[in-house]
């Protein structure tokens, strides 16, 4: 369904961008989308869909299951890798027709923040994150998109010591 719903909306043309995060997660379909656009983005993470529910997690006992809020597990609501996850950015104008969109299709959705400034900003807070305040840094990520591009395009030749 998730699939059929972002060929609809890039028909309609509803979207500016879209990321599915099955490689590396959350943060880093954020951070390459940023890239990509050369732009920030101020997101908080505890709307996401299977931030806020139950998570079953491998227990360290074989057999044996761990139950809890991916809220209280940072590295999987930024890093969990999933193929049925999708970060999409529309115009203002255009979140309700894509919420709906989903609705109907029984996707779930949910406004992460704004696209804009010189910063991504990243938080498992929803205090603070809209404004990118002390508490988005509190329990998240904040980096400049130009450090981001600079590591990314330096990222060989300092790996081959040039």
């Amino acid at each position: 369904a998730l699939q059929r719903v972002v060929r609809q909306a890039i028909v309609a043309r509803l979207l500016c961008s879209a990321h599915d995060c099955s490689d590396g997660g959350l943060a880093v379909a954020v951070a390459e989308s940023c890239l990509a656009g050369k732009i920030g983005a101020v997101l908080s993470l505890s709307t996401v869909p299977w931030a806020g529910g139950d998570a079953v997690m491998e227990s360290p006992i074989p057999g044996a299951l761990a139950v809890g809020s991916l809220t209280t597990r940072a590295d999987l609501a930024f890093f969990g890798e999933t193929p049925t996850l999708v970060v999409a950015s529309v115009a203002p104008e255009n979140a309700k027709v894509l919420e709906d969109l989903c609705a109907a299709a029984g996707v779930p959705c949910s406004r992460l923040g704004t696209v804009g400034g010189a910063d991504l900003v990243m938080s498992l807070e929803d205090d603070g994150a809209a404004s990118g305040g002390a508490a988005a840094l509190a329990a998240g990520i904040r980096v400049p998109v130009a450090t981001l591009d600079e590591v990314y395009e330096t990222a060989l030749r300092r790996a081959l010591g040039e």
